[in-house]
């Protein structure tokens, strides 16, 4: 055999051995580092990616924003645009643009991130709560709402009946006790008029401000604080104004008649929510 048919085989065996070796190194690369990482579960930063926190998301306008700010409160916030969605810690705001410091929120931009409040579509407030607090809450937004009731209802005792006006004709003061009494239909009217369920105002209404109050400490004002004072001579208005509905519908139809085309029949009330039946959602 010549040397070179010699030289020729033994280049052709190392090159063989070369290629075994490499192909049993990636084998052992594919079969060790992806099955592992399924069997072990993610690392602690993918975790931390794919795994949303369970929180409260409570939305609040930019004005209630600015009055947990004026508190000295920096709530966890989630403003979102039509265009995008900044999480990360509310710090400030002025005529323009709501500030969040996202240096926490592991993404690739750091720093404080100021989103134009004309683009705001909505801004949640992320509020982690263990289960004990939560039913602590519960329990608070119960005696909140009781309490406001009470001092409607007192507020209305006092309306009910003036004081008398001196030097005024028996007349007078009856009439003048008519002015502040309260006609059962005309009230009925008025509460469905000034909260009309068309527009939000319903027991999902009363759940968001109560629960304002008592996670975030935000006092009601101007509509939403009567609204809530209110609530249960709303209900009753609300579901008197259904039964003339149902009533008329049943007449109707049991006459063979059509319904006329805007005819609106209310659904039925739910019960206000409490914060255990809707306490947890994940970030979206």
């Amino acid at each position: 055999m010549s040397v070179g048919r010699i030289g020729n085989t033994a280049f052709l065996a190392v090159l063989c051995c070369f290629f075994a070796i490499s192909a049993s190194y990636a084998l052992a690369q594919e079969n060790n580092s992806p099955q592992e990482a399924d069997t072990a579960g993610p690392s602690n930063a993918e975790s931390l990616r794919e795994a949303p926190d369970a929180v409260q998301q409570i939305e609040i306008s930019i004005d209630e924003l600015r009055a947990m700010l004026k508190k000295g409160q920096t709530p966890r916030v989630s403003v979102k645009t039509r265009f995008s969605k900044v999480k990360g810690q509310a710090v400030r705001t002025d005529d323009k643009k709501v500030y969040v410091d996202v240096s926490q929120e592991q993404v690739a931009v750091a720093g404080v991130v100021g989103t134009p409040i004309s683009l705001v579509d909505s801004i949640k407030v992320l509020v982690p709560l263990t289960k004990e607090e939560r039913q602590a809450v519960a329990g608070a937004s119960e005696r909140y709402l009781k309490a406001l009731t009470a001092s409607k209802q007192e507020e209305m005792a006092d309306e009910a009946i003036p004081p008398p006006v001196e030097g005024a004709e028996p007349a007078v003061q009856a009439q003048e006790a008519e002015a502040v009494s309260t006609d059962p239909e005309k009230r009925e009217r008025d509460l469905l008029e000034l909260y009309p369920p068309s527009q939000g105002w319903g027991p999902g209404r009363v759940f968001e401000i109560t629960r304002k109050r008592i996670v975030l400490g935000l006092n009601p004002f101007g509509k939403d604080k009567s609204f809530v004072e209110d609530y249960d001579a709303w209900v009753e208005a609300y579901n008197r104004r259904r039964e003339q509905q149902l009533k008329m519908k049943n007449a109707m139809e049991a006459d063979g008649q059509e319904l006329p085309e805007n005819f609106e029949l209310l659904p039925e009330l739910e019960p206000v929510g409490t914060l255990e039946g809707a306490a947890w959602q994940d970030e979206q």
